[in-house]
């Protein structure tokens, strides 16, 4: 079981604090300077605590060096930031993800050696418009420049159209099909997930596609259902 450690609970931090805990409490530990978020956090995760991620030595004394995820989820202060990603590397932890406030000190914290860093709200921003432009695009993250990955759900009309008729032939690839359960299914009943589909497989009406692929093709194709 790999062991997280999240740094600063703001909202990011905390939403990431709790995701990670609702798939493993054990081996979480949440951090921040303010006892109060520590406060409000600890009853979810294996280990909460205040600290100053600018000390290296609390890091130490704390065992974050001994964790196998660091996530740097800081967002109002670019020093303790910075410092604390740099911290991190420097104590040994293996991958170290820091949030970064621009596109300026993403570029720094690639200089310190931060394995991945994140950008929450462009990430937020890039689903918001991906939602304004194109309704029927439910989800979409941003993997590389003009590159995304993105669900498509399928809207009123189609019954089991076979999923190479929908034009998925281009550079966009599908990498999973979520099926709708169907109408006599219990309510609550959660989608199949078809992780190897086909030209062949059969979609209809609420289904989701999961592709892979440059931007503009991923939203000529959710246009064109």
């Amino acid at each position: 079981m790999r062991s997280y450690s999240v740094i600063g609970l703001g909202e990011f931090g905390m939403a990431v604090a709790r995701m990670l805990a609702d798939v493993q409490r054990d081996g979480i530990s949440a951090y921040d300077s303010d006892i109060t978020r520590v406060e409000m956090i600890k009853e979810f995760v294996a280990v909460a605590a205040a600290l100053d991620a600018t000390d290296k030595a609390a890091l130490v004394a704390q065992g974050v060096d001994r964790d196998d995820v660091a996530i740097i989820a800081i967002g109002n202060d670019f020093t303790s930031n910075t410092l604390a990603a740099m911290n991190c590397k420097e104590i040994g932890v293996k991958l170290v993800i820091s949030r970064a406030l621009s596109e300026e000190h993403g570029r720094v914290l690639r200089k310190l050696g931060v394995d991945r860093v994140i950008y929450p709200e462009r990430d937020i921003a890039a689903n918001l418009v991906q939602a304004v432009l194109v309704p029927n695009i439910t989800r979409f993250a941003r993997v590389a420049p003009g590159i995304g990955l993105a669900h498509v759900q399928l809207p009123k009309g189609y019954k089991d159209v076979p999923l190479g008729e929908l034009g998925t032939a281009g550079k966009v690839r599908v990498v999973a099909v979520l099926k709708h359960p169907p109408p006599d299914a219990k309510p609550g009943t959660p989608p199949t997930v078809d992780a190897s589909p086909q030209a062949v497989t059969p979609v209809g009406q609420g289904d989701i596609i999961i592709v892979f692929g440059p931007n503009e093709e991923i939203n000529q194709l959710a246009l064109s259902l």
